[in-house]
């Protein structure tokens, strides 16, 4: 085995507590993701076919401990394959050419027994209501992904038998239109004798492009490789590239983004000896053919700490800036031990030297190991499966959102799951506190959140809808391919984040400091800013409009103690909502004013 560099990791941005290194004296389970062609065993004590919804619950508002307004919207589907995913799911994509329009991609199967199919299930009216078109294909279906070309029609794939293949492998399935829900089917074959299943999938930045789109998937095998290939015609077959191998782990361990200027970004967890449990990054400036050296954005190092990148891994681009997140768990190369705290990390190419950090642990989310049995403890870590989106009109805020143990437990040691959301601003230099945004009653299981690449503004409060769909049920555990106590229901999830709501509500200000509310508010066009700081130490005090982009640096310098007051003149900006930061050493506080011209 080839040694391996280990870095020290400093983070800027947010300063969490490593902790101590914990025992794997807990239950350790080996490893095997969920393929989907497994033979499932009925439960010969299952309650007769019903779905966790009601008509009382299609619909339901709810507002966390820290003010987000949270709407549930349920599908109304009722699926015996619980297991949506070996990794951080992607089966929401809302239209950033047209907003109005959001396209999910999930995987059900009515009747334990049946034919397990994706179903497309667009809103065309920013996830208020749905429309189910049904299954894409009548064919075996499953683990689907979902993207947009940018003429606003759907592009999904999934591992599928359509065709009349014998074995289900990767299939592209494209939308005539917008919202239409009639797809024509590309096949792009065997990677040599092998099948590949588990896809992700991203449309390049124009359709006109000489390459549509790019495909990764990876060989259902114990040390099975992934690979690549694009795509460059819309009429099928298509005309495909040559498949192309890269070392990721497989089972969804991979993932796919695109950057303003085209370029494209995959971040994956690495396989092999010398890599395994690290995560790597690469881009493609040529829409997938070729790609650069990858680049080490986390070093595990399963001798010294057994913390390794597993399972959940997404990414988007700030711009050209590739940020990615991730799950740290303990794993020795071969056992997971879900009894033991994991992380949630988050790398930025500009940020913290290049470094991966730490952003969610037990230090922010309160910890509780995943004790269910082997047989429906779904690869689930305590923390784990992390998403991620940003607005469609800022490039300085980024949401990410993931699945929590809970402390309730069922009766058969299953644990029922959360879904928790953090935000990040100021290009790095600020993160919200993790918070709990499914409800703690009535019970339920709230698992495989997904979230939408874009999410666009929310009018009313010049804040944003973040849009993302969540698998819930009344039993805890993830029981596929056997038969689960009762039958799963996928919802729409949106939540409604502002600036205001998380400084207001999330941000605990440090005694000594403090920051007025500027006068007068609202004003034209000047206005007064003031605030108080009890020793001496460098302050930031900094304007952004509403898309988090900075307008005005008022003070970026050492201060001594004492109380301050700075007149803000914004005769060179148009009326709306601006935000001002004070930031100290370990402190933000952020406060909203009104200009009106």
């Amino acid at each position: 085995m080839s040694k391996k560099i280990h870095f020290t990791f400093i983070l800027l941005f947010l300063t969490i507590s490593s902790g101590s290194i914990y025992s794997q004296s807990s239950k350790s389970y080996k490893y095997k993701p969920i393929a989907g062609s497994e033979t499932g065993k009925a439960n010969i004590n299952s309650q007769p076919s019903k779905s966790t919804y009601t008509e009382d619950n299609k619909f339901q508002r709810y507002t966390t401990e820290g003010g987000y307004p949270v709407e549930f919207s349920s599908f109304y589907l009722s699926s015996y394959y619980d297991h949506q995913s070996n990794g951080s799911p992607n089966q929401i994509w809302q239209d950033p050419w047209n907003p109005e329009n959001v396209h999910t991609a999930v995987m059900v199967l009515p009747v334990f027994g049946g034919t397990r199919s994706v179903y497309y299930i667009p809103s065309t009216d920013k996830g208020l209501t749905w429309t189910n078109f049904g299954s894409i294909d009548n064919a075996e279906s499953g683990y689907p992904s979902i993207n947009g070309f940018s003429d606003g029609s759907a592009i999904i794939t999934m591992q599928t038998t359509a065709g009349g293949i014998s074995v289900a492998r990767s299939q592209v399935f494209t939308d005539i239109g917008p919202v239409f829900g009639s797809f024509s089917r590309f096949d792009p074959g065997l990677s040599g004798a092998s099948s590949l299943i588990w896809g992700r999938l991203l449309a390049t930045q124009n359709i006109s492009n000489p390459k549509k789109w790019i495909l990764t998937a990876s060989q259902n095998a114990p040390d099975g490789e992934a690979y690549t290939i694009t795509q460059s015609d819309l009429i099928p077959p298509g005309a495909f590239s040559q498949w192309q191998s890269y070392p990721a782990n497989n089972s969804e361990q991979y993932c796919l983004a695109i950057g303003a200027d085209g370029r494209i970004g995959n971040a994956y967890i690495a396989r092999g000896a010398a890599d395994l449990g690290d995560v790597m990054f690469r881009e493609s400036f040529d829409q997938g053919l070729t790609w650069t050296v990858p680049v080490k954005i986390f070093d595990a190092n399963l001798a010294r700490d057994t913390l390794s990148a597993f399972g959940g891994i997404s990414m988007v681009y700030l711009g050209n800036i590739p940020c990615v997140t991730f799950e740290v768990s303990v794993f020795d190369g071969v056992n997971l031990y879900p009894g033991s705290p994991s992380y949630i990390y988050f790398w930025k190419r500009d940020l913290n030297y290049g470094l991966a950090g730490k952003i969610a642990g037990p230090d922010n989310v309160p910890f509780y190991p995943n004790t269910g049995p082997e047989d429906s403890y779904g690869g689930y870590t305590s923390l784990c499966r992390p998403v991620i989106g940003k607005p469609d009109n800022s490039n300085s805020m980024l949401f990410i959102a993931m699945n929590a143990a809970t402390s309730q437990t069922a009766s058969d040691s299953n644990v029922y799951y959360a879904t928790y959301f953090m935000a990040f601003f100021d290009n790095g230099s600020h993160w919200t506190t993790p918070e709990r945004i499914t409800p703690q009653t009535p019970l339920k299981d709230y698992r495989y959140v997904s979230m939408s690449t874009t999410n666009s503004q929310n009018e009313v409060n010049n804040g944003w809808i973040i849009q993302m769909t969540v698998q819930t049920h009344d039993y805890a555990g993830t029981f596929a391919p056997n038969q689960p106590p009762g039958p799963s229901d996928i919802q729409s999830m949106r939540l409604d984040f502002s600036l205001w709501t998380a400084n207001s509500e999330n941000i605990k200000i440090p005694e000594g400091i403090s920051l007025k509310q500027n006068s007068p508010n609202p004003f034209n066009p000047v206005t007064d800013l003031e605030f108080k700081i009890s020793k001496t130490e460098f302050v930031s005090l900094k304007v952004y409009d509403v898309s988090g982009r900075e307008v005005k640096t008022i003070v970026n310098k050492e201060l001594n103690a004492g109380n301050y007051k700075y007149s803000f003149d914004a005769s060179g900006l148009t009326s709306g909502i601006y935000f001002y930061t004070l930031k100290t050493n370990g402190s933000n506080i952020t406060k909203r004013m009104l200009l009106l011209k």
